[in-house]
């Protein structure tokens, strides 16, 4: 069962290297095709300087050797091989190079590629697959270029080490058969003494991890506020201190017991090596090897523990470039198939939906079993504007979720003019929206490819008028290089405040030209009057178009035709502005009397419609 095991792990081991090799070919064809015969020659060059010495030994030694050319010319040839060796290597550091860049490009390429195929949102909810990604994430910065160097350094160890075994089966069929297995005991002794002191303890222990989330923290500009402002930052360094202090002292007690086994490995090696000395001494004694072939052998003691050595070392670092090649093979293969796709889609356009938006029925669990919504149903005539309000928690931004179909409803329906949501081409359908997200992006673009990526077209005159509709033009007028400055203080860009990046991202909003609207609380960062005219401003360029005004302040929101309160997930009351506020024991009056008074900064009172 153990052996079987052992098996499967080598051929699983074997296939991923081989799948990661054939991306290098696939990424750089030519520099690989050149790479591979540079090595081979690079890793051939001991083995001929070995067969040069031995000649020239054997000829000095000789008493019939009068000719001085012949050694001579061996010379010639050995620092021929040596000046060979030293223009290939900068030659292969310099398409290694070429190579890594290469490969890094793919790869990412790659990860892209598989990210922007998966429709929905609930594969980033499932926690693991959210690890693998962001281990993917985390990693492919320079497992691809680890990759290049391990895989060239090994193949280049091998094949010195093949070609030396044969040179020295020249001398004596045993020899490298008995040097082979007198480096073996070391090679297990160094392989495992490196997995378990290092892959198990540092990698894999809890403890490890916490150190590191420890030294991290004073280095992320997300807590540099915190930290300096409570001044807690000698706090984290001390329970670093005593996290690694503990961490060290179990690890070391566990590493000094397992040593001694190792050094008892390496000591049969030690043994192994010093019987080899003695067969070649006996060997040469009775004239069965020449004195260059008693050199050589000894030199190649030497040289095959070297290679055996970097062996192991480039298979140690190969097995942690291996475990990230795995999870991103596995993660190109996954089907992230969570939303129901049918073949044949019905297709639509941007006069979509003519009648109405209705949800029946509609409940909605996330992945992690939270409870979205429960039990909804409301229908939206076309171009009209509608409110959703609720406190944080009541489900607004699922209704959101569910409409972009990032997530398909758990029960229930959502039909656009009577036709399942699910049945319409996700991509035409995703084409006729324009979402404001809570957590909108902030990218390190330019202000006028911030704005016109919600249509991958870059047209001057359509940006300028979508920012003067979100009233971002202001800021650009602001900004170094107008419309064309780079934004985010990362890349040297210029930083805008929280509520100038939400003006940003309702223009990019406006520069869609979407037909369904949606305002997913994009208005946080703003006072209540300014997101009062913000979503006025919203109200008056959306003649025609469905809009969605999604928020938890209630002042904002008299423009709405319709008004959806929800609560806990359900819908618990739906009407206009002054319906709501006329209804007895109306939870909309009851928040929106608290909101009014929390702004006049007196007691709240319930609102009636005779005192709006």
């Amino acid at each position: 069962m153990n052996f079987k095991k052992i098996l499967w792990s080598f051929l699983k081991k074997t296939r991923i290297t081989l799948w990661g090799t054939k991306q290098l070919f696939i990424a750089a064809p030519k520099e690989i095709s050149v790479l591979a015969f540079l090595i081979l020659i690079q890793g051939i060059i001991p083995a001929f300087s070995l067969l040069i010495v031995q000649m020239i030994v054997n000829d000095l030694l000789s008493p019939q050797s009068v000719d001085w050319i012949f050694p001579m010319g061996l010379v010639l040839g050995w620092g021929g091989i040596l000046a060979l060796g030293t223009i290939i290597n900068p030659i292969i550091s310099v398409i290694r190079i070429s190579v890594n860049e290469k490969a890094l490009t793919h790869c990412n390429i790659l990860l892209m590629e598989k990210a922007n195929s998966i429709e929905g949102l609930a594969p980033f909810e499932d926690s693991n697959l959210y690890d693998q990604i962001q281990f993917l994430k985390n990693e492919s910065a320079r497992r691809p270029l680890n990759f290049v160097f391990v895989i060239t350094g090994l193949a280049k160890d091998l094949i010195t080490l093949i070609s030396i075994l044969i040179v020295l089966s020249t001398i004596n069929m045993w020899t490298p058969i008995f040097i082979l297995l007198a480096c073996v005991p070391h090679a297990i002794s160094t392989y495992w003494f490196e997995k378990q002191t290092w892959t198990d303890a540092l990698f894999r222990s809890p403890e490890a991890r916490r150190l590191a989330w420890f030294s991290s923290l004073t280095l992320d500009e997300r807590f540099s506020k915190e930290i300096r402002l409570f001044g807690f930052g000698n706090f984290l360094v001390d329970q670093y201190k005593e996290l690694a202090c503990s961490f060290h002292a179990a690890f070391s007690l566990e590493r000094w017991k397992k040593s001694w086994g190792f050094v008892g490995l390496s000591l049969l090696s030690v043994i192994a090596n010093i019987l080899i000395f003695i067969f070649v001494i006996m060997q040469a004694k009775q004239g069965g090897i020449s004195t260059g072939a008693v050199v050589v052998a000894l030199q190649a003691l030497v040289m095959t523990q070297l290679e055996l050595n970097g062996l192991i070392q480039d298979f140690g670092m190969l097995a942690q470039t291996m475990l990230f090649f795995e999870r991103f093979d596995q993660f190109l293969k996954t089907n992230f198939g969570y939303l129901a796709m049918n073949p044949q889609p019905a297709r639509t356009d941007k006069l979509l939906p003519k009648d109405e938006i209705r949800f029946e029925n509609v409940s909605f669990s996330y992945p992690d079993g939270r409870k979205g919504l429960s039990n909804v149903s409301f229908s939206i005539p076309a171009g009209k504007k509608i409110a959703i309000v609720g406190e944080n928690g009541a489900g607004k931004s699922t209704i959101v979720k569910l409409l972009s179909r990032f997530y398909d409803p758990t029960e229930g329906k959502i039909l656009i003019d009577g036709t399942d949501l699910r049945e319409i081409d996700l991509g035409s359908w995703r084409q006729i929206l324009s979402v404001v997200f809570q957590d909108f992006g902030q990218y390190a673009l330019s202000a006028k490819e911030n704005i016109g990526i919600s249509r991958s077209t870059f047209n001057f005159e359509e940006i300028s008028h979508a920012a003067k509709k979100g009233g971002f033009d202001s800021v650009i007028s602001k900004l170094p290089k107008g419309i064309d400055s780079m934004l985010c203080k990362e890349f040297g860009g210029t930083s805008l405040s929280g509520g100038e990046w939400q003006k940003l991202a309702m223009s990019r909003a406006f520069y869609r030209d979407a037909n369904i609207l949606i305002l997913d609380e994009p208005t946080a960062a703003l006072d209540p009057k300014s997101e009062h005219w913000v979503f006025q401003k919203f109200a008056e360029n959306t003649a025609n178009k469905t809009t969605f005004f999604i928020t938890h302040r209630l002042g904002s929101v008299r423009m709405a035709d319709r008004i959806l309160v929800l609560k806990g997930g359900q819908l618990i009351e739906e009407g206009s502005h002054e319906e709501l506020l006329s209804k007895k024991d109306s939870e909309y009056a009851y928040l929106f009397s608290l909101q009014a008074a929390r702004y006049a900064n007196k007691e709240p009172e319930v609102v009636t419609l005779a005192s709006v």
